[in-house]
C-alpha cells in the first residue's frame, strides 16, 4: 500500500535535508507517537548457531529464487559487458549475476549424503554459484590427486561429481579453478622456492604442459551423475586458468630474484628473443637503453643479455626499465592467451574463461583476451607477523571499513573495472575474528549492483574442517559456521541478485593504454587503477567506474587524496557513505532493501518509508537491515525480513591485545553473538506482525506492534536472542 498523504507531505517537507545529509536526531522526524529516548544497555552474549544441514522454509529460505537447474537453458554468456543466459522465449535473454561462496581443499569433495543437505543450506540463504578452489593441492582426501600425486583419485572424482550434481539440481553453477596451489612434480620446493612455483609456470613449457594435462583429465572427465563431460555442462558457468598469478607480479615481490639460475634460464632465453625482435641485436638494445655500462642487466657468455633482478630495477635506465616490463606483460599476456585457446579450441570448454585476478596479481591489458575480469578483495585480510607465513600467528585488523574516509573495499574494486568486460569478485571477505563481520556482505553486495558488477564469491565457505556443524565460528576465512556472515547472505542476494540496488546512471570511464600501465608498473606494480589516470575512490561511491583499453592514452598521475568531505551520496540516493570520524555510517535506501550500518546509536536514520533507530551497543555499532522477501515494495502486503547483528565471539575465546587484532585462543562452540536493540516505524496502515525467529529462521515468538499515525511501530532487543525477525505486512 502507498504511504498516507499526510506521510508524503513529510517526505515533501524534508526532502532537501535528506539530500545534506542521511543521518539526524528522531527529534527532526517525530511523528504523532513521539520520539522516545535511544535504546540503552546490553545483556550476555547467547549462543545462535545456524544448522549446518538446514533447508527449511520461511522468509530466510530464498531457494526459490533457482527455479530450475543450473544450464538448464544454456551456458551463461557474455555480452555488452554483462552476463546473462538464453530467455524463455527463442531469440531473449536474461541478466545474470552471482553470489558465491568458494569450497577450499577436502571442502570439495563432501559425503554424497552431505552434499544435497550443503546444496540445500547454499540455496536456502541464496547462493548460486561455486568456487572450487584448491582442489589440485593434496592428494586425497584433501585434495583430488591419488596418492602418486600423478593421477586423479576415483573416489574423490566421484564425491566432486554428485556435490556438483546436487547443486546443479538446485539451480547452483560451477566455477572450476585449474592451477591454483599444487607443487610440480620434479621441482624443488621448500626454503627458496617459489609457493606453487608460481611466476614460473607461465613461462617453463613443462609446467604449462601439465597445466594442460590436469585441465584435459578434469574437463574432459564424464561426470555419472549428469551424464556430461565438464567441457560440455551449461551448469558450469566458469573455468580459471591460474589463481593468483601473475609474472610482473611475481618479479616485483622479489621472488624470481630467488629462484634457483637453472629455472631461470629459459627467462633469459626468452628475454633475448624479444630483444633481438625488438631492437635487432644485443648490442643495439644496449645502445637504445644508453650505451653505458650501467645500462646492462650483465653479458651472458653466449653474447645475450641477463634478465633484470627485481634488487636491481632502481639501478637500470628508464628505458631499460620499460623493456624489461614490456617482455614481461607480453610473456604474461602470450600465456593466458595461449592457455585460453587451449581450453576452447583443443577441449571445447564453452564455458567463460577467467586467466587471473586484477590487481596484486596481474593488469586489464595482460588479461584483455580473456572473458570475464576478476578480482580478489579484503577488509581486514590477515597479516603475518615473521616470514613463515604461520597461520597461527597473525594479525587482523579489528576496524569497521564504514569509517574508512576512502571508501575502502567499498570503492577500490570498481576502480580495476575494464569497460566492455564482465566483472567479478570471486574472493571477498572481511577476515574473522573482526567483530564488525556483518557489515561486509551488504556493503560490497549494494556498491556491485550499483556498479553493475556481475558476481561477488565469499572466500570461503569452508575449507572442510569437519565435522560441518562444529557450531563455532572456524577461523579466518570459513563461513559455513559464522552465523552473523550466514545471516547476512540473503540481504546480499536480494542486493546484489535481485537488483534492489539499481545500476547507477552515469559513470566515469578513463582511458588505459599498454605503455601507460608500464609507467604505472615502474613504480607500484600491477595495482594499475582508475585513480591513476583521473577518476578518484569517492567517484567510486557515486557512480560507474571503469578503464577503457586502449592503443594510446594519457600518462598516469598521483591518485587524488580521499580525506573526509561529509557524506557521500550515489548518484541515484540509495547509497550514502558517511565516514564521520566515531559516527560513521552506511545506509541503504530501496524499495525493497533498507539498511543502517555502522556507529549509528542515538540517532534515527529515515530510509524513505522506513524509520531505523540502532540502539546502543557493545562497540556502538550494528548491522540492520530490512529486507521485502515477498510481495511488493517494504510497506506493501508480503513478508520481509529484518537482520539484526553487532558483536560475534566464540565461547572462550581470548585476545593478545586490548583492540582485539590478535587472536590467542579460538574458544569453543557454541559461538556467541550479541542481540541488537533497535526501533523501527514502517509507514504503512495495513495490519503488521512480527516475529523473532530461531536458528532454522522459523517463528518462535511474536514481537509486539503498536499503529498510530500511519505507522507501524516496533522494537528488538536482546530478550529475542535473535539475529533475525520476519515482518509481515497484510
Amino acid at each position: 500500500m502507498r504511504p498516507s498523504s499526510r506521510f508524503r507531505a513529510l517526505g515533501l517537507l524534508v526532502g532537501c535535508a535528506l539530500a545534506l545529509t542521511p543521518h539526524f536526531s528522531a527529534r527532526a522526524f517525530e511523528t504523532d507517537a513521539g520520539s522516545p529516548p535511544p535504546l540503552a544497555g546490553r545483556e550476555p552474549l547467547f549462543p545462535f548457531v545456524l544448522p549446518w544441514d538446514d533447508d527449511s522454509p520461511g522468509v530466510t529460505n530464498l531457494a526459490g529464487w533457482q527455479s530450475e537447474p543450473a544450464g538448464a537453458r544454456g551456458f551463461v554468456f557474455a555480452a555488452e559487458g554483462g552476463l546473462f543466459v538464453p530467455g524463455r522465449d527463442p531469440g531473449t535473454r536474461e541478466r545474470i549475476r552471482f553470489l558465491g561462496v568458494n569450497m577450499a581443499f577436502a571442502a570439495n569433495f563432501p559425503a554424497p549424503e552431505d552434499a544435497e543437505k550443503i546444496a540445500g543450506r547454499l540455496a536456502k540463504f541464496g547462493v548460486n554459484c561455486v568456487r572450487f578452489h584448491h582442489m589440485d593441492r593434496f592428494a586425497a582426501p584433501r585434495g583430488i590427486w591419488a596418492e602418486n600425486l600423478r593421477d586423479l583419485d576415483p573416489a574423490q572424482l566421484e564425491r566432486l561429481d554428485a556435490f556438483v550434481a546436487a547443486l546443479k539440481a538446485r539451480g547452483i553453477y560451477a566455477n572450476l579453478n585449474l592451477q591454483v596451489s599444487r607443487n610440480y612434480l620434479g621441482y624443488p620446493v621448500g626454503e627458496g622456492a617459489p609457493h606453487s612455483h608460481k611466476g614460473l609456470d607461465l613461462f617453463l613449457p613443462e609446467m604449462i604442459e601439465a597445466q594442460k594435462d590436469f585441465a584435459r583429465r578434469l574437463l574432459h572427465h564424464v561426470n555419472r551423475h549428469t551424464g556430461l563431460r565438464y567441457a560440455d555442462d551449461p551448469a558450469v558457468a566458469f573455468v580459471e586458468i591460474n589463481n593468483e598469478n601473475g609474472l610482473v607480479s611475481r618479479w616485483w615481490d622479489r621472488a624470481l630474484d630467488q629462484f634457483p639460475a637453472d629455472l631461470l634460464a629459459e627467462l633469459s632465453r626468452r628475454w633475448n628473443t624479444w630483444l633481438a625482435a625488438r631492437h635487432g641485436s644485443a648490442e643495439a638494445a644496449l645502445a637504445a637503453w644508453g650505451g653505458e655500462p650501467s645500462a646492462s642487466p650483465g653479458r651472458l657468455d653466449d653474447g645475450g643479455i641477463d634478465w633484470v633482478r627485481r634488487a636491481d630495477f632502481a639501478k637500470r635506465p628508464p628505458a631499460l626499465q620499460r623493456d624489461w616490463l614490456r617482455f614481461l606483460a607480453e610473456t604474461e599476456r602470450g600465456y593466458w592467451s595461449h592457455m585460453r585457446e587451449f581450453l576452447v579450441r583443443d577441449l571445447g570448454v564453452r564455458s567463460l574463461v577467467i586467466g587471473s585476478q586484477l590487481g596484486a596479481y596481474s593488469t586489464s591489458p595482460m588479461q584483455a583476451d580473456m572473458d570475464v575480469m576478476d578480482l580478489h578483495s579484503y577488509w581486514s585480510h590477515p597479516e603475518f607477523n615473521n616470514r613463515r607465513r604461520d597461520w597461527n600467528d597473525v594479525t587482523v585488523r579489528n576496524t569497521s571499513m564504514v569509517a574508512a574516509m576512502d571508501g575502502a573495499y567499498a570503492a577500490l574494486p570498481s576502480l580495476y573495472r575494464v569497460e566492455g568486460k564482465p566483472y567479478v569478485l570471486t574472493e571477498y571477505n572481511h577476515s574473522s575474528p573482526n567483530t564488525y563481520a556483518a557489515e561486509g556482505f551488504p556493503i560490497i553486495a549494494a556498491y556491485g549492483a550499483m556498479q553493475d558488477w556481475d558476481g561477488v564469491f565469499v572466500y570461503s565457505y569452508s575449507h572442510g574442517h569437519f565435522p560441518w556443524g562444529s557450531g563455532r565460528m572456524p577461523g579466518i576465512f570459513d563461513i559455513d559456521q559464522h552465523p552473523v556472515k550466514m545471516a547476512t547472505l540473503p540481504i546480499a542476494a536480494a542486493l546484489l541478485r535481485r537488483g534492489d540496488v539499481s545500476v547507477a546512471p552515469a559513470r566515469t570511464v578513463v582511458t588505459l593504454a599498454p605503455d601507460q600501465a608500464i609507467e604505472v608498473m615502474r613504480t607500484a606494480g600491477t595495482r594499475v587503477t582508475a585513480d591513476r589516470f583521473g577518476a578518484s575512490r569517492h567517484e567510486a561511491l557515486r557512480r560507474r567506474v571503469a578503464v577503457r583499453l586502449a592503443e594510446d592514452g594519457p600518462d598516469p598521475v598521483a591518485p587524488p587524496a580521499s580525506a573526509y568531505e561529509g557524506p557521500i551520496t550515489s548518484d541515484h540516493g540509495q547509497l550514502t557513505w558517511d565516514a564521520h570520524p566515531r559516527e560513521a555510517v552506511f545506509t541503504i535506501d530501496t524499495a525493497r532493501t533498507k539498511a543502517a550500518i555502522g556507529f549509528g546509536s542515538g540517532r534515527t536514520h529515515r530510509l524513505g518509508v522506513l524509520e531505523i533507530s540502532p540502539g546502543r551497543t557493545m562497540q556502538n555499532w550494528s548491522m540492520l537491515a530490512l529486507s521485502q522477501m515477498e510481495g511488493g515494495d517494504l510497506g506493501a502486503a508480503g513478508h520481509a525480513l529484518l537482520v539484526a547483528c553487532g558483536y560475534i565471539e566464540n565461547t572462550g575465546m581470548t585476545w593478545r591485545d586490548a583492540d582485539k587484532h590478535l587472536p590467542g585462543d579460538w574458544g569453543r562452540a557454541p559461538t556467541l553473538v550479541e542481540g541488537v536493540a533497535a526501533r523501527f516505524a514502517l509507514a504503512t496502515s495495513r495490519p503488521v506482525a512480527v516475529w523473532a525467529l530461531d536458528e532454522r529462521g522459523q517463528r518462535r515468538e511474536r514481537v509486539p506492534v503498536t499503529a498510530a499515525g500511519g505507522f507501524a511501530r516496533w522494537e528488538i532487543g536482546p530478550a529475542h536472542r535473535t539475529l533475525w525477525y520476519e515482518l509481515h505486512v497484510e
